[in-house]
């Protein structure tokens, strides 16, 4: 046997070995440390690639995992198609969430490439990603919603002779005009709010300052012993404070309806952005752990 082949067979026991074995492991869970400490950061590119040099030094499914997360965090659908479909064929044991987790990401990265590319006229690519997509699974409401909203611009867009084409599809999605109506109550029920509080406050200082006058008066028609000046101001002073209790009362219902306004506007934002399913959902670093799989676990959300 040449020294050469010694060498390659050397090399090649070396790996074999559980002592080298570990020594990848190791090195893995500090580059997978490196990179979650990134991905909290939000540097999702530098955690990304991280989890890439983790996964070269110890390809374990999870790793791969979070890398595609890290990605579509960043915003980088092209390497989420891609090495989301490494790891959807990828024959490791994978649980049933993370499957649907990167099912999510790469049908909704999908979604995206086919839209710029519609948006870019290149219809062929936009329903070779479109299939794609499908071929993968579109499954709950919201994908199906956005998928036939853009095929229909498609279509519209194939025969313009019966086209009206509607600006975005992502418009389609009901969770999409939410935040819209939220905003748009909240900003009216906070501003007849603040009118009415304005207007209230006018009225209580401007009525302050009669009294003020009226006080001088009656003071004056004491001392003189102006009975007639008494009574007059007395009268003047009672409809003063009946007028400006008049127009504070009439303020009572902008106060109710801004009030709804703003009540309904804060629970469509709550519901929005706290409680509505926005198909986010959490991963897990498996190799941050000792070899035996078993320690503490990272969620990483998206």
């Amino acid at each position: 046997m040449s020294t050469k082949l010694l060498f390659f067979a050397l090399v090649a026991l070396l790996w074999a070995s559980p002592a080298f074995a570990q020594d990848s492991l190791d090195k893995a869970v500090g580059v997978a440390n490196e990179a979650s400490q990134l991905f909290q950061a939000e540097d999702y590119v530098g955690a990304a690639q991280k989890f890439k040099e983790a996964y070269a030094l110890y390809p374990d499914i999870t790793l791969l995992k979070n890398q595609i997360v890290a990605y579509y965090r960043a915003g980088l659908c092209k390497e989420v198609i891609q090495y989301g479909k490494d790891y959807q064929t990828n024959e490791a044991s994978q649980s049933v969430s993370d499957r649907e987790d990167v099912r999510f990401m790469r049908v909704e990265c999908l979604y995206r490439a086919a839209y710029a590319a519609y948006q870019a006229n290149d219809i062929a690519q936009a329903e070779t990603d479109i299939s794609t997509a499908r071929s993968i699974g579109i499954k709950n409401d919201d994908e199906v919603a956005k998928f036939r909203k853009l095929e229909d611009l498609i279509e519209k867009r194939k025969n313009p002779d019966d086209q009206n084409e509607t600006p975005s599809p992502a418009a389609s999605s009901g969770t999409e005009v939410l935040p819209i109506v939220g905003w748009s109550l909240a900003g009216v029920g906070a501003a007849g709010l603040v009118v009415s509080g304005i207007l209230h406050l006018t009225y209580f200082l401007d009525y302050s300052d009669q009294s003020d006058e009226f006080q001088r008066i009656e003071a004056d028609a004491l001392r003189d012993g102006n009975n007639d000046l008494y009574a007059r101001n007395r009268a003047d002073w009672d409809k003063a404070f009946d007028d400006t209790d008049s127009k504070i009362s009439g303020l009572t219902p902008i106060y109710a309806v801004s009030g709804a306004f703003l009540a309904a506007g804060g629970g469509i934002l709550v519901y929005h952005y706290f409680i509505a399913d926005d198909g986010s959902t959490t991963a897990t670093i498996a190799p941050l752990l000792s070899s035996d799989r078993a320690g503490i676990q990272l969620g990483l959300e998206f």
